[in-house]
């Protein structure tokens, strides 16, 4: 809810090079950082939640262990944008886009196609071949 909520005030980070103020511009950096505490909260969450299992040969967990590292890394390119004196220098480059794109279509997907893996065989009652959908994975994971 935290995240959710942090987003929803931080649209002005997008108008770091445009005529804002200073202090609206500094604020927004601010908020910006501050969406990166609940954020670590839940890659922690993920990674406790991970500890334990043991199958780690099964597409499902392998699909899961993906998506807790995609958001990851682009959390952590959120920072840079977070800081006005990098991002005046990164608006409208190709980074801001793999920022956006790892954050909401990378881990989205994993996490979509992760469930469906598990979900497809209770809902069809057919399995799927699991050498082929582990393949997708690395294949998904290294596209990305």
């Amino acid at each position: 809810m935290a995240i959710a909520v942090l987003g929803f005030v931080v649209w002005g980070h997008h108008m770091f090079v445009s005529s804002q103020s200073i202090y609206a511009g500094m604020i927004f950096s601010i908020l910006s950082f501050l969406v990166s505490i609940p954020s670590a909260i839940k890659v922690f969450n993920w990674t406790a939640t991970l500890y334990r299992v043991d199958s780690i040969s099964d597409t499902v967990s392998l699909r899961a262990r993906f998506h807790r590292f995609v958001p990851q890394f682009g959390g952590l390119t959120g920072l840079f944008l977070a800081a006005l004196a990098v991002d005046v220098h990164l608006t409208d480059t190709y980074f801001v886009v793999a920022h956006f794109h790892y954050i909401m279509v990378g881990g989205m997907v994993m996490a979509y196609l992760g469930s469906l893996h598990f979900w497809w065989p209770k809902i069809s009652g057919k399995l799927y071949p699991e050498g082929l959908a582990k393949l997708s994975a690395f294949v998904h994971f290294r596209g990305i």
